[in-house]
């Protein structure tokens, strides 16, 4: 491990814990299945594609937790925990992959970090819901090869199954959030549902997740200290969605790297926002209380009268 020379710059020293990670992929490939080139280079692209280009923090939180933990002691955290807490790190960051380019392609999202989405482009189109399935594959093998070992091995590797579970069922709730067919309910836009959504589909897995890991990781076992952990977590964690839900409406595609899939209606009497896709602005035609079956997980109707963009509007200051 020290001679990853783990340092002061501490995203630059995780970015080098992926280099070796994507190596050790690269060799597991080559050792333990029969590919031809051109699927091996496939599935090393749909990593560098997806995995490391996000603000990767979720996977430095983990190394944070590692750090403060020794350093409340008095210590310093060695460069091996530094190093697996890293590769726990990286495991989230993978389990990030895995989410996104499913929902990208089952929200139609046209941008991710500033790129394309994965399912975008030409070249891939569906094949994307195989390979966000490959990246989830490969969060435990990387788990599996680094901790298989390791005293909290069992602990770790049921937190991810439990908190892919949570981050699954977030999902559902928003993608069931309003019907297939018909007008837009807007008496399911409640805060309460709002606040559902955000609890199991971000905060477990965002905030939740790499502080239980960096817990697991330093041997923490008081059941207590982690329920007290998880629900200061989820509290973080809606309020970050608030905010996040509300910059992705309003804010400056160049800052945050997706194309605001909205339009606010022209009458101030109406006052409702709608979001759909772009050219929905422009077009004579387009469909303010009928959602078209396709843009289905990309729809919602808000209304600046109701308390859930009073409650976003809310969230979002106290994190100003």
């Amino acid at each position: 491990f020290s001679r990853l020379n783990m340092g002061s710059d501490a995203k630059g020293d995780f970015l080098g814990v992926f280099k070796t990670l994507t190596d050790g992929v690269k060799e597991d490939l080559r050792t333990r299945f029969d590919l031809p080139e051109e699927a091996h280079e496939y599935i090393l692209r749909s990593i560098e594609y997806n995995v490391p280009h996000g603000k990767l923090n979720r996977g430095l939180t983990v190394v944070q937790f590692a750090r403060d933990f020794f350093a409340a002691k008095g210590q310093t955290a060695s460069d091996e925990v530094i190093f697996q807490a890293s590769v726990l790190g990286w495991c989230i960051e993978y389990l990030q992959a895995f989410f996104l380019v499913a929902d990208d392609i089952m929200d139609a999202s046209i941008t991710r970090r500033g790129q394309p989405c994965f399912y975008k482009l030409p070249e891939i189109g569906l094949k994307a819901i195989n390979d966000s399935i490959v990246l989830e594959a490969l969060l435990y093998e990387i788990l599996r090869k680094h901790f298989r070992n390791a005293q909290c091995y069992q602990d770790i590797f049921d937190l991810f199954h439990e908190i892919t579970f949570t981050t699954s069922i977030g999902q559902l709730l928003d993608l069931t959030s309003q019907k297939e067919q018909g007008d837009v309910d807007l008496n399911t836009f409640t805060e309460a549902n709002l606040v559902r959504i955000y609890k199991y589909k971000t905060a477990y897995y965002t905030f939740y997740l790499p502080v239980a890991l960096g817990m697991h990781l330093c041997g923490i076992k008081d059941a207590e200290l982690f329920s007290t952990a998880k629900d200061i977590c989820i509290d973080m964690g809606v309020l970050f969605q608030s905010q996040d839900d509300y910059i992705d409406c309003f804010g400056d595609p160049k800052t945050t790297g997706k194309v605001p899939l909205f339009f606010i209606h022209p009458s101030p009497d109406f006052g409702l926002c709608l979001l759909g896709p772009p050219e929905w602005s422009t077009s004579p035609k387009r469909p303010f209380l009928n959602p078209l079956p396709l843009c289905r997980g990309r729809l919602a109707l808000i209304s600046r009268t109701t308390s859930v963009l009073g409650s976003l509007l809310k969230h979002s200051r106290l994190l100003l």
